[in-house]
């Protein structure tokens, strides 16, 4: 039932957003009973899931120092992680890492984006190689979240804009009324049900 719902990680299980009474009995259907068992299992074993979480983003974290380091851009660390920029994945992500978020949100220099974009240009082939294992564990889960909230009919539409995570779903500059209607050519009707469905579920 979980799996079903998309939670296939000790990390998944650890978001409220994800686990919590109302997705627990309402999408995953699961009976009072069983919810209070899964909540106070969760609840007992929080340390645990934080130990876990926090050496896989010391792991994530040292990848993404050492790859800027081999790169050069060992400086720009500091400006690109304020900006919520902190895995190789971000960087490849031309919606989070292009000229206009280098130099208008994250403050570099002409220079500095020139010199962070031939790197990054360069070093695709790299980038392709670690994103894509992780890209067809998101898609499987991505899939599986829509199917199970009645909006597997919206993938295609979603994906060609780019839109292919739960990540993704939840970051409101990338889903709102106005990409859904303009950029992605939703219907109002549709959009009202997309947007009520993340409401109660994200």
């Amino acid at each position: 039932q979980l799996r079903d719902f998309g939670i296939d990680s000790i990390r998944d299980l650890g978001d409220s957003r994800l686990v919590n009474d109302q997705t627990l009995t309402g999408d995953m259907g699961f009976t009072q009973a069983q919810v209070e068992h899964i909540t106070a299992v969760l609840k007992n074993d929080l340390i645990v899931q934080h130990a876990i979480i926090s050496e896989e983003a010391a792991e994530e974290h040292a990848t993404f120092k050492a790859f800027l380091d081999s790169k050069g851009l060992f400086g720009y660390e500091a400006q690109l992680r304020d900006f919520g920029i902190d895995s190789i994945r971000d960087l490849g992500d031309s919606r989070l890492v292009n000229d206009q978020t280098l130099t208008g949100d994250m403050g570099f220099t002409q220079a500095q984006v020139e010199h962070i974009t031939a790197v990054l240009k360069n070093d695709l082939i790299v980038q392709h190689a670690i994103i894509s294992e992780e890209a067809a564990e998101e898609h499987a889960t991505f899939k599986a979240f829509l199917d199970s909230k009645g909006l597997f009919g919206y993938e295609a539409q979603l994906r060609d804009f780019g839109i292919d995570s739960i990540r993704d779903l939840e970051d409101s500059h990338l889903v709102n009324d106005q990409t859904l209607a303009g950029d992605m050519g939703f219907t109002q009707a549709q959009v009202a049900h997309i947007t009520a469905v993340l409401k109660h579920t994200i």
